[in-house]
Order: C-alpha cells, then sequence, then structure tokens
C-alpha cells in the first residue's frame, strides 16, 4: 500500500495516509509506544481510547508505524516468548 505524508493543519502534526483511507496518526502512536516497550494489547487499548477508533483501526495503525520503521517488536527482556512494541532507534 502506498503511503502519503501530510500535515495535519489544524495541530501541525504530520500524519501517515495510507491508499486515501483515513490518516494515522504517527504522534499518537509514538506517545503510546513509547522507548520502554508496551505490550501491542495495551497500546491498542490506549489509542482506541484516546482517538475514538476502534482496536482495530489502532492495530492497522501500528501496522503502518512497523511498515515505515517508526516502531518495532522485540522480545519482552523478563519473558522472551512475549512481545513487546516500541519506539525504533532513531526513528
Amino acid at each position: 500500500k502506498e503511503q502519503k505524508l501530510s500535515v495535519d493543519r489544524a495541530t501541525g502534526l504530520f500524519e501517515v495516509g495510507v491508499d486515501g483511507a483515513d490518516k494515522v496518526r504517527m504522534d499518537v502512536v509514538r506517545k503510546h509506544v513509547g522507548t520502554e516497550g508496551r505490550t501491542m494489547g495495551e497500546v491498542k487499548d490506549d489509542i482506541a481510547e484516546e482517538c475514538k477508533v476502534s482496536h482495530r483501526e489502532a492495530e492497522r495503525w501500528l501496522t503502518v508505524a512497523e511498515r515505515d520503521g517508526t516502531i518495532e517488536k522485540v522480545a519482552d527482556g523478563i519473558n522472551r516468548a512475549k512481545r513487546i512494541i516500541r519506539l525504533r532507534e532513531g526513528a
């Protein structure tokens, strides 16, 4: 899918549009993922609540952010079988 970066004129924040679909709020993704890492469920819950979108839509935002290199999935330091997401260094 093609991604287009645009500026939300109301907020001045950059957003990613995917094939003309609703924009992905990358500022919200970055805020809720953070550098320490959180579970996908925690992040989806927070994004869905803040932006009043479905969990499916929040998951799509995270998929876009992972595809463009903003976030990454890594093994949890305590429970290696558990995956967490965090901001990719330098993103």
